[in-house]
């Protein structure tokens, strides 16, 4: 009788080792973008906070407060629903059921937006007044009257 012989293992072929490897990769980066911008940031807020003390009279131009990419800014007020969320953003955004301004009227949510995707977002005390609109980056000035942020832009 003769002994059978074993089968060389079948090594994989590197396309599916590098395809595998890029589904893994891509999983973890995009969970972790999903994260980091699917709710509002306390950073972001206590920014806001601190430039809402501004001396009276005094001018905040956002386009210049708020680094990076955003062309709309959006302040949603207290007790919002998810819908008209939506409906003021434009777009569908998962991070808004996050916010404190959800259940909480001592808050509410301002979004930074670039096209369909927030880009940054905080909750914030009452210091913003401003319409519920989409606010363009170039009239995203407010100036500080009675202790809060007036929207001086285009009505």
């Amino acid at each position: 009788m003769s002994t059978p012989q074993p089968v060389p293992a079948r090594r994989p072929s590197p396309f599916w080792l590098v395809l595998g490897l890029l589904i893994v990769v891509g999983t973890i980066g995009s969970s972790v973008y999903v994260r980091w911008f699917s709710r509002p940031s306390p950073v972001l807020g206590a920014h806001l906070a601190e430039v809402a003390k501004q001396a009276a009279g005094t001018t905040i131009d956002f386009s210049a407060e708020i680094d990076g990419t955003w062309d709309t800014m959006h302040v949603i007020t207290p007790y919002t629903s998810e819908a008209d969320i939506e409906k003021q953003l434009g777009f569908v955004w998962s991070g808004a059921q996050r916010s404190r301004a959800m259940n909480d009227d001592r808050w509410q949510l301002v979004v930074f937006a670039d096209h369909e995707r927030v880009v940054g977002a905080a909750d914030i005390g009452r210091e913003l007044i401003a319409p519920k609109v989409a606010i363009p980056r170039a009239q995203a000035k407010f100036v500080v009257k009675d202790g809060a942020l007036h929207w001086v832009g285009e009505k």
